[in-house]
């Protein structure tokens, strides 16, 4: 009976912080800005940043692996590896496209660089995973066992 309780807890964890940090980066990349509105496309498009920027594009790429880090631990729980995977892109990538496309709305300046960031941060957190899975399926695999994820 103890088991399910702390299986239900740890659930409800991951459920929770993948939640939490979802809201978290969020707030951060929506709130309001006080860049004064420019048409979007000249000014998501233009290729000249500022140092500023460019520190901002490696927070846009870690918050958005841990993003997808959360979310995956989180999936993996209730789904196949393939589900999980799939349902993790989806969720980060929409996130990553959306909060670009949405700064404009928040008179934020949005710029490519933040979305290849993002972008970014979520194909090298996957290529990390799919190593791990990789490495598991192979140890099972040694030692005989049977992977149902999968």
């Amino acid at each position: 009976m103890m088991r399910v309780w702390i299986r239900r807890g740890g659930l409800l964890l991951s459920w929770a912080v993948a939640v939490g940090w979802t809201a978290f980066v969020l707030y951060l990349l929506m709130r309001q800005g006080n860049t004064p509105s420019v048409p979007f496309w000249g000014s998501f498009f233009r290729m000249d940043f500022s140092p500023e920027e460019l520190r901002e594009a490696v927070a846009h790429f870690i918050m958005f692996g841990i993003l997808t880090l959360l979310w995956w631990s989180t999936l993996i729980q209730h789904y196949s590896v393939r589900e999980a995977l799939l349902a993790t892109v989806v969720i980060a990538v929409l996130l990553g496209m959306g909060t670009e496309l949405g700064q404009y709305f928040v008179a934020r300046s949005s710029v490519i660089l933040d979305l290849v960031a993002n972008l970014a941060g979520i194909l090298v957190t996957m290529l990390f995973l799919g190593l791990v899975v990789s490495r598991q399926r192979e140890l099972l695999t040694a030692r005989g066992g049977s992977n149902s994820a999968g």
